[in-house]
């Protein structure tokens, strides 16, 4: 179950719910916040939702709330859910129901639903850069490292010479040519050397320079040893080169922002300064001639308190047509206070129902009560008539519980007998039938049965285990969900009996207007 609240948690967190970062369990969610996830899910099963259920907040008065969950549960049950709503598994929720909205609503999610992105840490963002890095260099084919220094490309299973092979150079002769290879494999043998040994330190290629055209004219072989100091200085170039490119780029990055900065200042400077103009040249025009300023202004009021007026003298008019349309329709159908009244009086009568249902209860249990904490006085011999029939009746249901015990384990040593003979049999007869399967078809059909046979005999008997543990399992479950209905039952009187004081308070309310108008 907990693997399952998760799933709905994160379900309801990607949809863009505003409680998933204060609550982080499902048993904790409240009214608001479980109206709250099936208004977002109802959206997105169903778009013609949105035009029907506007808000995702149940209403303040009870009469609009009873309305609007009622309306909840048969948008639900519009998309076909078997179990039994009603305005209760909203209003007073219990965690069995919630979790069933919540899973039929889920299952009704289309595939492809959009929703909202959130907003990433920069570790999540992290690991999502290095997996699609990972990601595109496992999807890039593997190029040597000769091959990628030497710019070959691949045609099919063969690599072509590139721009800095010495082979793509117009010498005829085999001599020179060989010449030119070694004399180009020398230059460029420190270079290479290098890049194997700084390749993951940077990505940038190194730009080599352009071979130079030789006559052909044979060169002797050079010696190919390496000057350890000249490796030594080029490395240390290299790192200083790099720590200079560094201090470049974080120079650009302090740049940017500074430019950024600034103009975000000039803009506000200018906003300021065009703001202060206009009151500037207000506040002279209106100290250089005050009068003539002033004058404008009255008319402009006179002005207002006409138009005032008129609309008044138009709104007296419209009220009274539509206090003669209003007694004409209410004369006609009938006030809507009424209907408001009359589906208060059923639900007030449901309510009723409720508490006589509970009252009997609660008068069962006194009459209980009072007959437990009863004044009788009780002899001794009573008290020990009564304590030898308790001590019997343990004794008896002792003595029930070890003959079962004693049953099981004789049942279970006669399985183990007989599971052993039965696999013996087997193995003495499945060899015998090995052998002489071969020479005879009968035999062999019979072997292959008899396999068949045992394979399914062992499936029975692992199916009987499955059978037992699953059987068990329900009982635990049930058991579980009697308490948690119990539970319910208890929490959700309280939030009733709340909830018909309200009402009470509104049909009272509504009576004194009633008797005002």
């Amino acid at each position: 179950m907990e693997d399952l609240d998760s799933m709905i948690m994160t379900t309801l967190k990607q949809i863009g719910c505003s409680f998933c970062k204060d609550v982080d369990g499902l048993s904790l969610l409240g009214v608001d916040d479980i109206v709250e996830g099936i208004v977002r899910l109802l959206w997105i099963c169903d778009e013609s939702a949105k035009s029907t259920i506007t808000s995702t907040k149940l209403p303040s008065q009870m009469t609009m709330r009873y309305r609007k969950a009622t309306e909840f549960v048969d948008s639900i049950k519009n998309l076909g859910i078997r179990e039994k709503l009603g305005y209760h598994s909203i209003l007073y929720p219990n965690l069995y129901d919630v979790r069933n909205i919540f899973i039929f609503l889920i299952e009704k999610m289309p595939q492809e639903s959009v929703i909202e992105n959130v907003e990433l840490t920069s570790i999540e963002q992290l690991k999502n850069r290095i997996g699609s890095q990972i990601r595109s260099d496992m999807d890039s084919e593997w190029v040597p490292g000769y091959c990628r220094y030497l710019n070959m490309k691949k045609a099919g299973h063969y690599w072509l010479d590139g721009e800095k092979s010495p082979f793509t150079l117009g010498i005829t002769s085999k001599d020179g040519r060989r010449g030119k290879w070694m004399t180009f494999m020398n230059e460029d043998d420190n270079l290479g050397y290098e890049m194997d040994q700084t390749e993951h330190l940077q990505r940038d290629k190194v730009v080599l320079p352009s071979v130079r055209l030789v006559e052909n004219i044979p060169v002797e072989r050079p010696s190919t040893t390496i000057d350890d100091t000249e490796d030594k200085d080029k490395l240390e170039q290299l790192k200083r080169l790099k720590e200079l490119k560094n201090k470049v780029l974080r120079e650009k990055e302090n740049n940017y922002k500074l430019k950024t900065e600034q103009e975000n200042l000039d803009e506000s400077i200018k906003k300021k300064t065009a703001g202060w103009t206009s009151w500037h040249d207000k506040m002279r025009k209106i100290l250089i001639d005050p009068e003539t300023q002033v004058e404008p202004l009255n008319d402009f009021l006179r002005e207002g308190e006409n138009r005032r007026s008129i609309l008044e003298d138009n709104f007296v008019g419209w009220e009274r047509e539509n206090l003669q349309i209003l007694n004409a329709l209410r004369a006609e159908k009938g006030s809507q206070v009424d209907m408001q009244t009359n589906e208060l009086k059923v639900k007030n009568a449901k309510l009723e129902g409720l508490i006589t249902s509970q009252k009997k209860t609660l008068d069962k249990m006194m009459k209980q009560l009072s007959k437990e904490n009863d004044t009788e006085i009780w002899d001794r011999k009573k008290f020990l008539l009564r304590i030898i029939y308790l001590a019997n009746n343990v004794k008896a249901q002792k003595a029930e519980i070890l003959n079962s015990l004693e049953d099981c384990k004789r049942l279970q040593k006669e399985r183990r007998n007989f599971c052993g003979s039965l696999d013996r049999s087997f193995t003495v007869v499945s060899n015998w039938l090995y052998e002489f399967s071969e020479k005879d078809l009968r035999l062999k059909n019979a072997y292959h049965l008899m396999m068949k046979f045992h394979l399914q005999c062992s499936d029975v008997s692992r199916n009987m285990d499955d059978i037992y543990d699953i059987n068990c399992q329900k009982d635990l479950i049930d058991d579980e969900i009697e308490v948690l209905k119990q539970q319910s039952a208890d929490s959700n009187l309280e939030q009733i009996m709340q909830d018909l004081v309200l009402i009470q308070q509104e049909n009272a309310q509504l009576t004194q207007q009633l008797r005002a108008s």
